[in-house]
């Protein structure tokens, strides 16, 4: 193998590799207001809610970034997250 197709080879797995990362799914966003936008989330099988999401309305506008209080809830992967407050209660335990 010469030089150059070794080179070639690299440059193209290489950019496989960055554009692999992105990984933007079909999703909606449902805002505080109750209505509901379509596009794609950029999914990260996320073990608890994250807190921020990456949203396109479509593949090739640029990323809007939402939060959870921004939103009331978002869909993807056939998973529901749900933002909300809560409060929680510190309870003192005697030593």
């Amino acid at each position: 193998m010469n030089k150059f197709s070794f080179i070639l080879i690299c440059l193209t797995l290489s950019s496989v590799i960055v554009f692999a990362q992105n990984k933007f799914l079909p999703a909606y966003v449902i805002q505080n207001d109750g209505d509901t936008i379509k596009g794609y989330i950029e999914y990260k099988q996320w073990g608890q809610n994250p807190e921020k999401i990456n949203f396109k309305a479509d593949l090739l506008t640029q990323v809007e970034i939402f939060k959870p209080l921004d939103i009331k809830a978002f869909f993807v992967q056939n998973e529901l997250y749900r933002s909300a407050i809560i409060f929680v209660k510190r309870v003192q335990t005697r030593p």
